[in-house]
């Protein structure tokens, strides 16, 4: 009975043992399903060499290349408008005509003067040589003593005086000349005809304005209409002193405007102003753009964009690796054997498109995290997406960490720019408060 009692026992015993082992296996198991769930999974990515433009846009506007104002030389009725808003004008084109009726008859009264002078000229040449032969009939005469000296004396006096009348009316017939040649000028210009110089580079001209109509009576040098050139545009942009360096004559340019956002047309800069503002510390640059199909309009705003530089082989890593840890920009690289993470600082060259140009690309050893790197801290034991992948839940809740901080960032940024506005504000309010000394009042002092 004492041994069926013990043998009871020993069994007993044997099963809570058994049962208290396999509650301790079970209990280790979710222990570690816990920890490993409450591990980060990340993913990793590796740096990448891309090639490149670097560009700097711009916004311009676009002028006409040559513009000017037709004035009326002289004043009258206009009777006749040939060219109206839009209409292409060609060089030496009449664009309106004034009431001649004045300006012909004030030529015709002038030709007839002149008429009268050339007779007046004719006859003194006819005098002259009356009065030449009756010199030398004299000078004959007194040579053989027929005559006084003192009739020879006066042939000679009326000789010389007819030259003299003779230069006088030239003179008066030379005016008269000029005064037709005038009253002919006046005249034509009843016509008003837009002109510019045959050598003057340049596409297709257009009336652009018109200021008058006809009936309307006009004085001198009353505007007319405004020509302008839309063949051949320039634009005209303003640039900073860090990239004014680059500019040259003959660069290329890309111009891009709302009116056509799929068209894209080139220009060349043409001229770079030699000094900046000092106001803006710009610099204009004008560009010659060609414009055969007449798609640009002068005032149009132009989207210039100027090759400053080709890069090729640019290490670079998506924008999102970045983080910022202890005021020190960064990313968090996965050693594969330990399982953990390491934040390693980085310099950041140019950013462009998601991504960032990293310059000391030497000391990346190790794959980058690109997901997961918010929840991450350095020397913490992480799960990699290829040992288990994210679950719906976990890519929600790294957005989520991404999110925030993102935002934080973006407010520290705001926090330090709004306290250096606050120092420069401050120190203008010092500056308002200190009295200004006047030169008069230092006069004052010194004497």
């Amino acid at each position: 009975m004492i041994q069926v009692k013990k043998r009871y026992l020993t069994i007993s015993i044997a099963l809570v043992i058994l049962i208290c082992g396999l509650l301790f296996i079970e209990g280790g198991k979710k222990k570690r399903v816990r920890e490993d769930r409450a591990l980060v999974t990340v993913d990793t990515t590796e740096v990448t060499t891309h090639d490149y433009d670097v560009v700097k846009g711009y916004i311009g506007t676009l002028y006409p290349a040559h513009k000017f104002d037709l004035h009326s030389k002289v004043g009258g009725r206009i009777i006749e408008m040939n060219y109206d808003i839009g209409d292409v004008v060609e060089n030496g084109a009449v664009i309106a005509l004034i009431d001649d009726t004045q300006y012909q008859l004030s030529y015709k009264q002038a030709q007839g003067k002149l008429n009268m002078e050339e007779s007046k000229v004719r006859q003194k040449q006819m005098a002259i040589d009356l009065a030449e032969r009756e010199y030398e009939r004299m000078k004959a005469l007194r040579a053989e003593k027929v005559i006084s000296e003192s009739a020879l004396e006066k042939a000679q006096y009326d000789f010389e005086r007819q030259k003299m009348t003779f230069e006088v009316d030239q003179a008066s017939l030379s005016n008269q000349k000029t005064a037709v040649e005038m009253s002919e000028l006046q005249w034509s210009y009843t016509k008003i005809e837009a002109r510019w110089s045959v050598d003057e580079q340049g596409g297709t001209r257009v009336l652009a304005e018109r200021f008058v109509d006809e009936g309307v009576i006009i004085n001198q040098n009353k505007p007319i209409a405004t020509i302008i050139d839309v063949g051949l545009l320039k634009a005209e942009i303003f640039v900073g002193e860090i990239e004014y360096p680059y500019f040259k004559p003959g660069m290329a340019v890309t111009i891009e405007v709302d009116a056509h956002p799929e068209a894209k047309f080139e220009g060349i800069v043409e001229r770079v102003a030699p000094f900046l503002n000092e106001q803006t510390r710009q610099a204009k640059v004008l560009i010659t753009v060609q414009n055969p199909d007449l798609l640009l309009r002068p005032g149009m705003f132009a989207r210039t964009s100027v090759v400053f530089e080709i890069r090729e082989g640019v290490n670079m890593l998506p924008k999102a690796c970045i983080v910022e840890s202890r005021n020190q920009e960064g990313v968090y690289l996965y050693d594969e054997e330990t399982k953990r993470v390491e934040f390693r600082r980085v310099n950041i060259g140019d950013v462009r498109e998601g991504m960032v140009e990293i310059l000391n690309v030497n000391q990346l050893n190790l794959p980058v995290v690109s997901i997961g790197q918010q929840m991450v801290r350095h020397g913490m034991l992480v799960n990699h997406v290829k040992d288990r992948p994210l679950t719906p839940a976990q890519i929600k809740a790294q957005e989520a960490a991404a999110k925030r901080a993102e935002i934080a960032k973006k407010r520290a940024e705001a926090g330090k720019k709004a306290q250096t506005d606050g120092k420069k504000t401050g120190e203008n309010a010092e500056e308002e408060k200190t009295p200004k000394v006047k030169k008069k009042d230092l006069k004052g002092k010194s004497g």
